[in-house]
Order: structure tokens, then C-alpha cells, then sequence
């Protein structure tokens, strides 16, 4: 050893005539690794011995080092778990290995692969913790590096999906307007040619929503305003999109439970979610007969001997709802990851693999699970597992089924906030259609400029737009001057940690972007029929 380990052993030469003459051995044996000897029986378990290695690796000297606990290379980046993880082993006399972002003393920092072993005292006590390090910094860069070339690898992975399933999208749709263009051009228009053109025209573009919400869901993790919600209810709400969906050629058949309980779930990401197994469903009938899909709902009991199947299920009460089709089923080498990220079964080209990945983490995100049951030429069975909620009876549900598109406007007038001027000229079409009286306004301040002239019953604007508010801090404003107004925002990308509520914690129903007409009436009906409780104060 040379002088600064000398002296680093004659600061410690009592203490170490203590240790095993395996540990010796061991000491002798890492003389070209980082080590250190601390004495757990001394006030803070300071460092007694370091070798010329460790001094070397760190920058320090033996007296820099010598009477201080291991924490002075500990800095502003060291992760606190890594840390909580270290002090665990030495509090439970255990051999503990951790990598952690040390720092020498100059300021550079470095990965640390430390190894912290108890040495006994031959009284089941520890008289001494050795420590060994490595410098794993370039180990980790490595691995830093692939993982940066993986995730570039599986988001083009992504984009390419999307983009080849967006591209056949806008096909079907941009041809069928096409279709109906020139059906309107002639003499004779076919009315069945034109209604077949939009039935397709707007199934590609549920298709292209579902799409579209995948990619939000993946670019953040969405804040879930979970609710009391009666699935049977949502599924009758969805029909024309579900017709949309599988088309003509498809039986499908519905066994909902007349008794079914309400489950907790943000109702916007159930309908997403049920959306991605229809088109799961929808695609796997290609090329097979009969071409059926049955869509079923159930209370079901998670019994104790239940858990275990793999999804972290709890026991007690869940809503199930299941989608089945008939087609050629799931080969068994694939079944366990059909949840995976990127996977799909589709071949080279269609698909992005995100469908089922994103309806699983939807569920678990919820306190439920997805569950795939599914064989060569039996079809596959997918499963949703949702909490019951505790409060059966909601009041959102209720006004709900009492909304319908039939319950057409009395002249109500609502002013549109879209900063978009073609987006609000289709509202307002859409809405005059329907016996509404409409303003618009295109930021907030030209809406509460409105406000003050006009007399409003429904304030239905855009969540994001520009300018120094939102569309929240707008709906809370005008409700603060009119208490009387109702609120119904819309959008087609929103910070998923934006509170949609009022100054009094009250929640804002939100319609989400793209929305059709029937949507637009059933939520604007709902919104108006609502007990809205005014805000005493803004936010």
C-alpha cells in the first residue's frame, strides 16, 4: 500500500485487528477495488478504513475520507429510493447491492455499484460494513443510449401504425364524400348509394378518433375522472357508433343484465376502451363465417380463491362487460402478449399494437383488469372488470337517460367559444338545425363581452384557446358574473391535469373532439336539464 493508504490503516490499525481473518483476506484480495470499512458501534457509522482505490476513484484524501459517514458523495440527483433501499439492508444486518449516483470531489458525479456486506462480531451483532465500489458510469450510459434507440425504434414503430391506419382512413372517407358529391351532381340521385356513402364516411372516422385518443393516452398519463356510471346505459348511447363500426354485414347481438350495478369509471375513456375491442372484434371476422359479435354486461364477484390469475385482482364486487367475436381466435404462443405495447397479430403494415395495451392499463388504471379468453377456430372472448360503485343511484345517470336528440331546442341560446372559425360554424349549424339560437365568440374575452350584452342559457366552449384563458378559467368567470349559465366545454386535447370544475369544486361536463351531431344535441340537452349549482367564487 502506499503512504495514503498507510496512513488510512493506521487510523483505523485497532479497529481492524478486530475484523475475521476472512474479511482480511477479503480487504487483501480487493486491493484494486474502491473499498471502505465502517464502524456501525461509533456515533453517524463513519468510514475507519479506505483503500488507495476508493481515494483514487473519489478524488479525496485518506483524512478527507476518515471519521465521516458515506453520505458526503451523496448530492442533489442521488436517488432517494436507491438510498432507502441501502438503509434498509443495513438496518436489517443483510448483504446489500445498489447502484447509486455518487459524486467525487471535484463535482463530477458517477454510477456507484455498491456492495455493502455486514462483517459479525461472533455475537449475532455486525462489528464492522464493508463497502465495495465500481464505476458503472459508462455501463450506464451504454444502457441509457439502447434504451433512447429502443424507444425511437418503438415510437416510429407507433407513428408508422398510426399513420398507415390514419392514411386508409382518410381513404374511406375522402372517397365516400367523393361518392356523395357526385351523386348530389346528378339528375337522379340514388338516395341509398348516398346513405350507405355516409354510413362508411363516418364510420372511418370513429375509427379515426379511436386512433387519435390511443395516441393522446400515449403521449401522457391521462387523469381518469372516474364517476357512478351504468355501462348498459353507455352502450345504448353508443349504437349508431357500433353500427358505424361493424357495419351491415356483421350480427351482433347484445345480452345486457337487467340488474346491473354502476361501476366507478370515467365514462369518455370506458366508451374509448369499448370502442378499441369492437374494432379488435370487427377485425378479427376477416375471412370467416358466420361473421357475429356479441357484447355482454354482468355483475361478477372476485372470490379470494379467485386472485391469482395473474391480473392483481381484489376480491369483491366488479361490473364485467365482454366482447366476443366469432373469428379465428388467438394462436396460444401469442395470448400472453396480446397486451403488450406495439404487438399486434395483424402482420407487417396495419395496426400500431396500442389497442388492447391501452384498454389494459385504461382498466387497471380504474381498479379493475381486461382478461382474454380466446382459442384457434372458438374466437376470443375480451373481458373488462370494473369497481362497483358504491352510490348506485347518480344523478349524472339519471339526467342522462332523461337527455335524448329527440328533446330538441326551444330557442335556448348558447353562445360558441372555438377559435376556430370553421369548427364554430359547424356547432352553430348544427345547433340552429335544432331549433337552438346561437352567438359566437372566438377567445374568452370576446365571449364575456358577449355575456354582458346577450342573454345565455348554455356557454359550450373550447377548452384550450389562446390567450390568458382557457376555456376553464372562462367557464368559471362567466358562471362568477351569471350564475344562472350553464357550462358545457369541448376538446380535442386537454392537459390531463386541468380541473374541469368550478370555484366550488362543482365538475364542468365535457364533450370530447371529434363530436357528431347526435352528440352535440344528447350533451347540449344534458347540460341545459342539468341542476347546475352556481359558483359562489372563481378559482
Amino acid at each position: 500500500m502506499d503512504k495514503r493508504c498507510n496512513e488510512g490503516a493506521e487510523a483505523s490499525d485497532g479497529e481492524l485487528a478486530l475484523l475475521s481473518q476472512d474479511a482480511l483476506q477479503a480487504i487483501a484480495r480487493a486491493e484494486g477495488v474502491p473499498l471502505v470499512v465502517t464502524d456501525p458501534a461509533q456515533a453517524d457509522n463513519p468510514i475507519v478504513y479506505a483503500n488507495q482505490a476508493f481515494l483514487d476513484l473519489t478524488g479525496y484524501a485518506a483524512g478527507d475520507v476518515l471519521g465521516r459517514n458515506c453520505r458526503f458523495m451523496q448530492g442533489p440527483e442521488t436517488d432517494p429510493r436507491a438510498l432507502e433501499l441501502l438503509r434498509g439492508g443495513l438496518a436489517g444486518k443483510q448483504e446489500t447491492v445498489v447502484e447509486l449516483l455518487n459524486y467525487r470531489r471535484d463535482g463530477t458525479p458517477f454510477w456507484n455499484e455498491l456492495v455493502v456486506a455486514p462483517v459479525s462480531d461472533g455475537k449475532d451483532g455486525v462489528r464492522y460494513y464493508i463497502g465495495l465500489s465500481r464505476d458503472v458510469t459508462r455501463r450506464r450510459e451504454a444502457d441509457q443510449s439502447l434504451y433512447q434507440a429502443q424507444k425511437m425504434d418503438a415510437l416510429g414503430q407507433l407513428t408508422g401504425g398510426l399513420a398507415h391506419d390514419l392514411h386508409n382512413l382518410l381513404q374511406v372517407m375522402v372517397g365516400y364524400l367523393d361518392m356523395i358529391r357526385l351523386q348530389n351532381g346528378r339528375e337522379q340521385p340514388d338516395p341509398r348509394r348516398i346513405q350507405r356513402s355516409v354510413e362508411n364516411a363516418l364510420g372511418a372516422a370513429d375509427r379515426a378518433r379511436t386512433l387519435t385518443q390511443q395516441l393522446l393516452a400515449f403521449s401522457r398519463r391521462q387523469k381518469l375522472e372516474a364517476r357512478s356510471t351504468d355501462l348498459n346505459a353507455l352502450l345504448q348511447d353508443m349504437q349508431p357508433s357500433i353500427q358505424r363500426i361493424l357495419g351491415t354485414d356483421v350480427a351482433l347481438e347484445a345480452r345486457l343484465a337487467p340488474d346491473l350495478w354502476s361501476c366507478k369509471v370515467d365514462p369518455l375513456q370506458a366508451e374509448s376502451a369499448l370502442r378499441n375491442l369492437l374494432l379488435n372484434a370487427y377485425d378479427a371476422l376477416a375471412g370467416v363465417s358466420p361473421r357475429e359479435v356479441r357484447i355482454s354486461t354482468e355483475n361478477a364477484w372476485v372470490a379470494s380463491e379467485d386472485v391469482g390469475l395473474g391480473d392483481d385482482l381484489q376480491p369483491g364486487p366488479y361490473v364485467c362487460v365482454s366482447v366476443t367475436d366469432s373469428g379465428a381466435g388467438i394462436p396460444f404462443e401469442h395470448l400472453g402478449r396480446v397486451i403488450d405495447p406495439f404487438f399486434t397479430t395483424k402482420g407487417a403494415g396495419p395496426g400500431s399494437g396500442l389497442g388492447l395495451s391501452m384498454v389494459y392499463g385504461f382498466a387497471r388504471q380504474s381498479g379493475g383488469t381486461l382478461r382474454v379468453l380466446s382459442g384457434q377456430g372458438i374466437g376470443t372472448t375480451v373481458s373488462l372488470f370494473f369497481p362497483r360503485a358504491e352510490e348506485q343511484r347518480s344523478t349524472d345517470a339519471a339526467i342522462g337517460a332523461a337527455c335524448s336528440i329527440e328533446s330538441v331546442g326551444q330557442g335556448e341560446r348558447v353562445l360558441v367559444v372555438e377559435d376556430r372559425a370553421d369548427v364554430a360554424e359547424l356547432a352553430q349549424v348544427m345547433l340552429e338545425e335544432a331549433g337552438y339560437a346561437t352567438l359566437v365568440a372566438y377567445d374568452a374575452v370576446q365571449a364575456l363581452n358577449v355575456l354582458e350584452k346577450h342573454p345565455v342559457d348554455l356557454l359550450f366552449t373550447d377548452l384550450s384557446m389562446p390567450g390568458e384563458m382557457n376555456g376553464v378559467t372562462l367557464a368559471r368567470e362567466a358562471v362568477k358574473r351569471h350564475p344562472g349559465l350553464r357550462v358545457l366545454l369541448t376538446t380535442g386535447y386537454a392537459d390531463a391535469d386541468l380541473a374541469r370544475t368550478d370555484g366550488d369544486g362543482k365538475r364542468f361536463e365535457t364533450l370530447p373532439k371529434p363530436y357528431g351531431h347526435d352528440d352535440l344535441l344528447r350533451q347540449v340537452r344534458c347540460a341545459l336539464e342539468a341542476a347546475y349549482r352556481p359558483s359562489a367564487s372563481s378559482a
